[in-house]
């Protein structure tokens, strides 16, 4: 077996194994990014898997028919890498799309020229680490300049929703997800490094590095889900350690096969000794795949409870269940910025419950949390699902209402009024009735920030308690 495949094929059983977890993870979603990543996995695996194949064959003919058909899994990698990229990031502009359609057809056109001319790949150059396709120069030069076009967008994508992330966070929003688009911008130039391997192709005899830059892609993914404890650290670790065990006993099994049965093998096979450890390791890497596989998927849905009650207690409140104040902001500025880019508006409501103080007085604070959870409750109800509702502090709320404005927007500001003060609140006290002002804002004229927005509210929410409470005033 040839020494030089080896290193390429644990890059590529790496990369299997990696879309096998992604496959456990997202069981049962339907995901437009987690199907991109993982045709850009099926990809890459399908290069670096025939590379390392063709590198074992004698035949220069056989190892540039395997080549061949890596080769057509290079040429998808540039539309489906921008496909991923514009996805991750919410960008789907107009030269995006031309753009992915560029590197389609840039694709499409030379996977004809592969496999049914000679233009392209015109032989097969002979080096130290095996065969590799000999290309036409002049068509080379296009391809990689149409090839390398929507990489370097998505690149660029990446770098400038990197930078304005870093900017809103400046801001006070705090977002980890300007952390992990920087992740993934790095691991983008990793796997650019992947152009290492077009050198050979014009006759420059280095060894083929571009899985280096595979392997740093898979290495920053991993420190993804430990970074952000999107997987639970300890299991994560321990189901690593068995890959790792597993994935070494199955590709070391050539080896041992080709230092202690080479000559059995050879007295049975003659040359073709290298297929029965090369079969044996394949067939034991792709069973211990599915078996780690299935192995991960067996405490998948315990992990994610236990991430969604962390994030839960970690931004709701406990008396009410609405949105703390600070994951409140963070949500709308999010959302802010999202409507900003759609060109459309919404509404921010403050809600103060009248006379509360009062009642907190005269009946004490059980009753009075109990007045505050029967609000909250209320509130739930008579706002839409997507609608973001929060305790602002003490007796006050807040709720943002995206894409609505005007005259709908105080209408459901009246319907708040309703559901609040329209009935009783039952408490150990017996019912007590209880009304809310609002003060009502508009996106984005009256503040394209929070901050506006909200002072904004506040001024409105003053005059509706000036005015008499139990109103809504329009700012």
């Amino acid at each position: 077996m040839n020494p030089y495949s080896v290193p390429i094929a644990v890059s590529a059983l790496l990369v299997l194994a990696l879309e096998g977890f992604m496959l456990a993870q997202t069981r049962g979603r339907r995901d437009e990014r987690v199907r991109s990543f993982l045709v850009f996995c099926t990809l890459v695996f399908g290069w670096l898997g025939t590379y390392s194949v063709a590198y074992n064959l004698p035949d220069p003919n056989a190892a540039l028919g395997w080549m061949r058909v890596g080769y057509g899994c290079v040429l998808f990698l540039s539309p489906t890498s921008l496909r991923f990229a514009s996805l991750f990031v919410g960008r789907d502009w107009r030269a995006t799309r031309w753009m992915i359609r560029l590197g389609h057809a840039n694709a499409l056109f030379f996977l004809v020229l592969i496999h049914f001319t000679d233009l392209y790949i015109v032989g097969t150059y002979h080096y130290y680490f095996g065969y590799y396709p000999a290309v036409d120069p002049v068509l080379f030069g296009v391809f990689f300049a149409l090839f390398m076009v929507p990489v370097v967008y998505a690149e660029r994508m990446l770098f400038l929703e990197w930078r304005r992330r870093r900017f809103l966070d400046r801001q006070g929003f705090e977002d980890a997800e300007g952390d992990r688009i920087l992740l993934v911008l790095v691991a983008y130039f990793c796997v650019s490094l992947g152009c290492f391997d077009f050198l050979p192709n014009l006759g420059i005899e280095v060894f083929p590095y571009g899985f280096v830059g595979v392997l740093g892609f898979v290495v920053i993914i991993v420190y993804t889900i430990l970074r952000y404890s999107l997987y639970d650290i300890q299991v994560f670790v321990t189901r690593a350690s068995i890959f790792l065990v597993v994935y070494f006993v199955a590709l070391g099994m050539p080896v041992w096969i080709s230092i202690f049965g080479r000559a059995w093998l050879e007295s049975m096979l003659g040359d073709s000794w290298w297929a029965v450890p090369l079969a044996l390791s394949t067939v034991l890497a792709s069973a211990s795949s599915l078996i780690i596989v299935r192995f991960w998927h067996a405490t998948e849905v315990r992990l994610r409870r236990q991430l969604e009650l962390k994030e839960r207690e970690a931004t709701t409140d406990g008396l009410t269940g609405l949105l703390i104040r600070k994951a409140f902001f963070r949500r709308v500025k999010d959302l802010l910025s999202r409507l900003h880019r759609a060109g459309t508006g919404g509404s921010l409501m403050m809600i103060d419950l009248d006379h509360f103080k009062q009642k907190n007085d005269s009946y004490g604070h059980l009753v009075g949390d109990a007045v505050l959870a029967e609000t909250a409750r209320r509130l739930r109800v008579a706002l839409r699902g997507h609608d973001l509702i929060g305790r602002y502090g003490g007796e006050e709320f807040v709720a943002f209402l995206p894409e609505i404005e005007g005259p709908p927007a105080r209408f459901v500001a009246e319907r708040v009024l309703e559901a609040v003060g329209g009935a009783p609140i039952p408490t150990s006290a017996g019912g007590l009735s209880q009304t809310v002002s609002i003060g009502l804002a508009t996106f984005p004229k009256d503040g394209a920030g929070l901050d506006q927005l909200i002072q904004r509210a506040d001024e409105a929410l003053y005059a509706a308690k000036a005015g008499g409470r139990n109103q809504v005033v329009v700012r």
